[in-house]
């Protein structure tokens, strides 16, 4: 039953067309975000340096968290649940559910931004003016990736880490599925709870930055000072936070079921 749980969730995950709407939602975002019309666009990294740095990026956290996010209120609103844990075991059938909303998180992060960068490639040179390249070197980490011209590995890993937080907004929009019916507001709860959790960050930072969940987990910044220690921070934080949600979803679904 535990591979029942995992081949279901994979199946309804990777092969839906929430998971397609969500990668090509991505790509729209960076594509119609207002900073991309301020001026014509002329080259790869132009137009990515606007994406990232702009306010409106955060509703790209609506559509990785709508691949997946919103299995738990799903199953709950159609009674599949019921069905699922009949012979099997709520536990599994609850970690199988949060493993495969931060792998889809992460997925259609990094996926709908390689669209992004491909259909720009196709158009536009990588760098059109000196700067465009340099400004991400002299501030952000993957520096040596970017020095040898190896683009693609740069934006697809800039995609991932994005994605671990995506995973972990994505995480507490399922914490919250299973408190309300309200579906907008499950909808709508990543793209809160990251305007909250930063300014959340710079505060406990005593106005630094180093705890704004989008200098930790934009490689475009080097939060730590250290590429490396940067990155795997980043990508800490974000498996540590994904386990301490998932453990409490997991948690309050198995009490949810033995109470009824």
């Amino acid at each position: 039953m535990r591979t029942h749980y995992w081949k279901t969730d994979m199946y309804r995950c990777f092969l839906s067309h929430q998971m397609l709407i969500a990668v090509l939602g991505v790509c729209a975002v960076h594509l119609l975000i207002p900073q991309q019309f301020s001026e014509p666009r002329i080259s790869v990294f132009r137009s990515f340096n606007r994406a990232w740095g702009s306010n409106a990026m955060v509703m790209v956290y609506i559509f990785t968290t709508y691949g997946f996010g919103q299995s738990f209120s799903d199953d709950l609103e159609q009674g599949y649940n019921r069905y699922a844990i009949i012979r099997g075991n709520p536990w599994y059938y609850s970690i199988s559910k949060c493993v495969c909303i931060f792998l889809s998180s992460i997925i259609a992060m990094s996926a709908g931004r390689m669209l992004f960068i491909f259909l720009m490639r196709l158009r536009y040179p990588w760098e059109a003016s000196i700067g465009e390249i340099g400004l991400l070197i002299e501030n952000g980490c993957l520096t040596m990736l970017l020095e040898k011209g190896h683009y693609i590995t740069y934006f697809l890993l800039h995609g991932v880490w994005q994605g671990f937080w995506a995973a972990v907004l994505a995480l507490l929009s399922a914490l919250v599925s299973l408190h309300t019916v309200n579906r907008l507001l499950v909808a709508a709860f990543p793209a809160m709870a990251h305007h909250l959790l930063r300014r959340l960050g710079i505060l406990l930072g005593g106005g630094e930055y180093y705890l704004d969940p989008d200098h930790v987990f934009l490689l475009s910044y080097n939060v730590r000072n250290n590429e490396f220690q940067s990155m795997v921070f980043g990508a800490g934080a974000a498996l540590l936070l994904s386990f301490f949600i998932s453990f409490i979803i997991c948690r309050q679904y198995v009490r949810r079921v033995e109470n009824g």
